[in-house]
């Protein structure tokens, strides 16, 4: 049986997130809101394009309002009939 070579530590696959960052990024028309009670805009909602990253079946994305100019970060479960979908299988073809 073949052991494998790795230069990271025991338990560690490579394919975490802090190593191989998001499984997918793509821009998003989402329909946000600022989450800040300060500003004119709270939970106010706009149609707005952002960049948005996913991971394992989580997307998650960040809002910066442009009225107190402060982030908002929405996040949820990628949404597919097909569970194999929901993120990337390119470390097993």
């Amino acid at each position: 049986m073949y052991a494998g070579l790795s230069n990271y530590p025991a338990g560690v696959t490579g394919r975490e997130y802090e190593i191989a960052g998001p499984d997918a990024e793509w821009t998003e028309t989402k329909e946000v809101y600022c989450q800040w009670e300060d500003c004119p805009h709270f939970e106010k909602e706009v149609e707005v394009e952002l960049d948005v990253e996913s991971y394992q079946g989580q997307w998650w994305t960040t809002y910066t309002c442009p009225t107190c100019e402060k982030d908002s970060e929405f996040d949820g479960e990628i949404e597919t009939a097909d569970p194999d979908e929901a993120w990337d299988n390119r470390y097993f073809d």
